[in-house]
């Protein structure tokens, strides 16, 4: 039994020039994929979390019908711009479906993610604030709201955040529809994260000193070349000695370049 897949992680179309962080679409090769295994010609197909429109395009490009919702209206605009049926895509939330939207034979997403530890809320373009188990409990509520939209034989297609409880969240849909299957579960690595998960992160694991001195010796040019400021300089910015800067400094540098070059980061228990 084949329990994995080989697949180019490339994308032909480029971010716009707006966007900020790194490039976190789904894969084109992987939409393409689930689409024919998962759906025929024809089908209807809804992504409640559209971002920039990558499985739309491609379902569009599959003979597929495809509807979307994005609560970003950059994004949306981008994404519309894309499309064959610009008006099958809605700008609003996950949870509010718009009346046009068909019955469906297929619900293929990809959630904005949002680790245990951040504080912003992925679900209103990590403007707002959240926790992990409101997150979590958002989009149990997204996701059984569409119940009621399939054919009895639909099927949905989900990539879950690491760390999931997936069996809580089967379950959960379950409750609401008893006729509901899990065909199948597979796992693979998403190491690509965006600027806001990485700022979350570090501001959450740093201590309120060690992100001072972080955030005054950037703003001080201290990083510049040739540097603006010295150590000394900055440390009285701060009121601290500069030994004392240097140790907030040397953890926070630590701390960041850890996030940016350890492929292992988060550990899978933290």
């Amino acid at each position: 039994m084949r329990t994995t897949l080989h697949l180019t992680h490339d994308h032909p179309t480029p971010l716009p020039e707006w966007v900020e962080g790194g490039d976190v679409r789904m894969p084109p090769a992987l939409v393409r994929r689930l689409v024919s295994e998962y759906t025929e010609h024809g089908d209807r197909l809804l992504d409640p979390f559209a971002g920039f429109g990558t499985t739309l395009t491609v379902s569009e490009s599959l003979d597929r019908k495809a509807w979307g919702i994005e609560y970003d209206a950059d994004r949306a605009a981008y994404a519309c711009d894309r499309l064959r049926h610009p008006d099958r895509l809605h700008h609003g939330t996950a949870t509010d479906i718009p009346d046009d939207v068909p019955t469906l034979d297929c619900v293929l997403t990809s959630p904005p993610f949002m680790h245990e530890f951040a504080a912003r809320d992925p679900l209103q373009n990590y403007d707002g604030e959240s926790d992990y188990e409101t997150y979590l409990d958002d989009l149990a509520a997204v996701f059984g709201s569409l119940g009621s939209r399939f054919h009895r034989a639909g099927t949905l297609l989900v990539e879950a955040p690491r760390g999931t409880d997936v069996r809580a969240l089967v379950e959960g849909f379950q409750e609401r529809y008893p006729d509901a299957e899990l065909v199948a579960q597979r796992q693979r690595d998403r190491t690509i994260r965006s600027l806001f998960e990485l700022q979350d992160a570090l501001e959450t694991e740093l201590t309120d000193r060690q992100w001072e001195a972080l955030e005054t010796a950037y703003s001080a040019g201290y990083f510049s070349w040739p540097r603006e400021t010295s150590g000394q300089e900055v440390a009285e910015l701060l009121g601290v000695s500069q030994p004392t800067f240097n140790k907030h400094l040397r953890i926070a540098e630590r701390s960041a370049f850890r996030m940016l070059l350890d492929r292992e980061y988060p550990a899978a228990d933290e």
